[in-house]
């Protein structure tokens, strides 16, 4: 893809990290000249088979109605004017309806934002993320800059583990990286390894040897991807992946990870692979969720 996106699919709850996913959803549009989509979900009666008394059927059709009204004005103060902006509410399961909305008006980036409380919990996100990444090709954007923070990502980090799937995913970002117009770090985390206490192997002689290895597989990891349109680096952190993505920003100035949705550590997981999720939840900046095209889990 070194083609602009065409269309922006950005859910919101009504949260105010919700109106910070549609500024930025209304600046990469405006940046790609897409157009861009506002989708709220009014959650549908919760209770599967009850008898649902028929003035909430009314008030819920009032609410859609209400909440319509509502989303259509936060995207007229909030959305570049120059932007192709339209506004869709509906009533459901968030997650189904994302999904549903996607197969009605595909998109090519769908971009999103954690809850007030800074997890991937709230109505729209929480299990709702995980089953809209896992049952979606559509790359998912979630974001989380920094109070005060605009403009475009100026340096994005792609996570790799050197499995199958992450270089499918490594040869997605790279287009994403061209059209942001950033710097790249291609990175690998080594986490700290505890040996067994009845090992005979010298544990500096063992990282070191990781060490090593790791380099290796960098080395060629990199050779398989083309690189030479950008202002890259590559890094090799040993350190446990919270500070290590801590660093990443801190210290590197990342403002956006790059990841694949599988890798090495949940090549048989139907949800999030386990190193992905925990990514997320330790989620220091912005990220770009990509699903490896060569991985289908659908009959999971």
């Amino acid at each position: 893809m070194t083609q602009r996106p065409q269309q922006i699919l950005c859910p919101v709850d009504f949260d105010e990290t919700s109106w910070k996913a549609l500024k930025k959803a209304s600046l990469l549009a405006s940046t790609w000249q897409a157009s861009l989509l506002a989708f709220h979900v009014v959650q549908e009666f919760p209770y599967e088979g009850a008898s649902v008394p028929g003035d909430l059927v009314s008030l819920m059709g009032q609410w859609e109605k209400d909440a319509l009204k509502a989303l259509e004005e936060k995207v007229s103060s909030l959305v570049d004017p120059k932007v192709e902006a339209s506004s869709k509410v509906t009533t459901g399961v968030p997650y189904e309806e994302i999904l549903q909305c996607l197969k009605e008006e595909p998109a090519d980036l769908v971009l999103l934002g954690p809850d007030r409380h800074g997890s991937l919990a709230s109505l729209v996100l929480g299990r709702h993320t995980e089953t809209v990444v896992r049952n979606t090709r559509t790359p998912v954007w979630i974001e989380k800059s920094p109070e005060g923070a605009s403009g475009l990502p100026k340096k994005v980090a792609f996570l790799t583990d050197f499995s199958p799937a992450s270089l499918d995913a490594a040869s997605q970002a790279l287009p994403w990286v061209e059209l942001l117009g950033a710097k790249f770090s291609l990175v690998h985390i080594l986490e700290p390894f505890v040996l067994p206490a009845f090992s005979l192997v010298d544990p500096k002689e063992y990282e070191k040897s990781l060490s090593e290895l790791a380099s290796q597989r960098m080395e060629d990891f990199q050779k398989q991807l083309n690189l030479k349109n950008l202002d890259w680096e590559k890094l090799l952190l040993h350190n446990s992946l919270e500070k290590a993505l801590k660093d990443l920003v801190e210290k590197k100035a990342v403002d956006l990870i790059v990841l694949s949705t599988h890798g090495r550590t949940a090549m048989a997981k139907k949800k999030l692979g386990t190193t992905a999720t925990q990514i997320l939840r330790h989620l220091p900046c912005s990220a770009l969720v990509l699903r490896p095209k060569t991985l289908d889990f659908s009959w999971l």
